[in-house]
């Protein structure tokens, strides 16, 4: 049998020291074999007690005028036995004397570490300093005076403890990038249903047309003679700016369905929790169509239209779009067409390219290679305080409405339905399909912009900007709201270089 000599408490706490010869010598100074840290209080003294072997234990004797109490009782002389508990002084320095199988290391069990570390609270006063000096110790003679298996288990189980802290952290992090994708889309996809079901003009919105009429008509007669440009570079350019109309549908991942309104039993459409019409890619109810307008120009003889690129592909520059879009779904046409004055129906448009560095899109007016005017792009860049034109289609179908007269208007009425595609027919066969020209002043020009402050508004993007010779000197592309301001177009040579891709392609 070994016996041992465990330190409870000060800086050596947690230690074991094993005991070897006859007699060993405990106290501070630096020869006992037994040493107590200086750090000790009360200190006890230089030479405090002597042990003596005695067989398999040893016998502790106090020196002159020194006190030391084994299990809480003071004592001069006593042969000790395994677990006893030594103060060396009165609540001084805390050892336990274990004797060991000699054919073992001294290493504590379980039961002993936590016996040692209540032992060790004992000298503390009041309970939250002895559940600290408790919480501190246990981890601290687990890992130090345990056996080499115990502590292998131990630190086997803290690594897999923190690798399923880790893959639980790292999924729960994926499901809150998961579930904020989901939010986002979901929030994408009613902002979506939101606009679509405010695009169409109801009998309602008719009706407030008719009453607008005759001042909206005023504003634009007034834009009109504000322009005070050449009636045949208008007509010419006329005749070539195309009033674009489109709606775009999602294709859900992996399967080629689109998105559509969920109806209930009664045929109505159900509502989602944000109280908009709860979507799927199953059923036959509505599609979940985005619907669009824009300008366009007649740029070839082969046909070749010219515009945007955030008219020819809007859902790229769609933030309600973009989270559905994150989640794998694919954006696609169900249906784009132009209209131009004098011709009464529209004709598809197909995207043949569009820029990467800027602003603009060529389309192909399918079917019609050959058949339509055109206006010719300018060789050189206007300078600043030449005057330009504007060409375009503001407000979309609103403000063709609020061009024509009551009695169109009122006839819409009474034939009924709002489908956006008809209403447009009608308009063009009417003779009302006519773009706006307002005129501005050239303020600044580089490579990349021409900035101009001819009036226009959305809808208007993509439409020619002229010089008075009725040459295309740039595309209209970023706009101000309500008629006013600075606008952006992109410089005629930027469109050349697109329309040779084209042809090329």
């Amino acid at each position: 049998m070994t016996p041992v000599i465990v330190f409870l408490s000060g800086s050596r706490r947690g230690t074991t020291l094993r005991l070897g010869g006859e007699r060993l010598c405990i106290g501070t100074d630096p020869a006992c074999e037994i040493n107590i840290p200086l750090d000790t209080e009360p200190l006890p003294l230089p030479h405090h007690a002597t042990l003596t072997r005695r067989g398999d234990t040893y016998e502790i004797t106090t020196s002159s005028g020194a006190e030391v109490w084994v299990n809480g009782e003071s004592v001069e002389h006593l042969v000790l036995a395994s677990g006893d508990v030594l103060e060396i002084g009165r609540d001084g320095a805390l050892l336990l004397f274990r004797v060991s199988d000699a054919n073992n290391e001294p290493y504590k069990s379980i039961p002993e570490v936590f016996a040692d570390c209540l032992e060790c609270t004992r000298a503390e006063e009041g309970m939250v300093r002895k559940a600290s000096a408790f919480a501190a110790g246990m981890p601290r003679e687990l890992v130090t005076n345990t056996s080499r298996m115990f502590r292998s288990l131990m630190i086997l189980a803290l690594l897999s403890l923190t690798a399923a802290t880790v893959i639980l952290a790292t999924r729960s992090a994926r499901l809150q990038d998961r579930l904020a994708d989901e939010i986002l889309r979901v929030e994408g996809l009613s902002t979506l249903v939101a606009t679509a079901q405010d695009q169409g003009l109801s009998s309602e919105d008719l009706a407030e047309v008719a009453q607008e009429i005759r001042a909206t008509r005023d504003r634009v007669d007034s834009l009109e003679a504000l322009s005070n440009v050449s009636a045949r570079v208008v007509a010419a350019a006329a005749h070539a700016t195309l009033f674009l109309q489109g709606s775009f549908q999602f294709l859900g991942p992996g399967t080629g369905r689109p998105l559509r309104m969920m109806l209930g039993r009664d045929g109505d459409p159900l509502a989602n929790a944000f109280g908009l019409p709860a979507l799927s890619l199953e059923g036959d109810g509505p599609l979940l169509e985005i619907f669009v307008t824009g300008t366009g120009f007649v740029a070839s003889a082969e046909g070749l239209v010219v515009t945007n690129r955030h008219v020819a592909i809007p859902w790229e520059f769609n933030d309600a779009a973009s989270g559905i879009l994150g989640s794998g779904f694919v954006a696609e046409w169900t249906r784009f067409v132009g209209y131009l004055p004098g011709i009464d129906a529209p004709f598809e448009l197909e995207l043949m390219v569009a820029a990467e560095d800027a602003d603009l899109a060529v389309l192909k007016a399918v079917g019609m290679s050959g058949r339509l005017p055109f206006v010719p792009l300018a060789d050189t860049s206007p300078a600043a305080g030449d005057a330009i034109i504007v060409m375009g289609y503001p407000l979309g179908l609103r403000a063709l409405l609020a061009r024509s007269d009551e009695d169109f208007v009122a006839g819409l009425r009474t034939e009924g339905g709002d489908d956006l595609f008809a209403q447009a027919a009608r308009i063009s066969l009417a003779g009302f399909m006519q773009p706006l020209a307002t005129r501005g002043i050239v303020g600044q020009v580089t490579r990349a912009r021409v900035v101009y402050d001819a009036e226009t508004t959305s809808g208007g993007s993509g439409g020619p900007v002229l010089d008075v010779s009725g040459r295309v000197v740039a595309v209209n592309t970023a706009i101000l709201t309500e008629f006013g301001g600075s606008n952006l177009g992109v410089p005629a040579d930027r469109v050349r270089a697109l329309l040779d891709l084209a042809e090329g392609n």
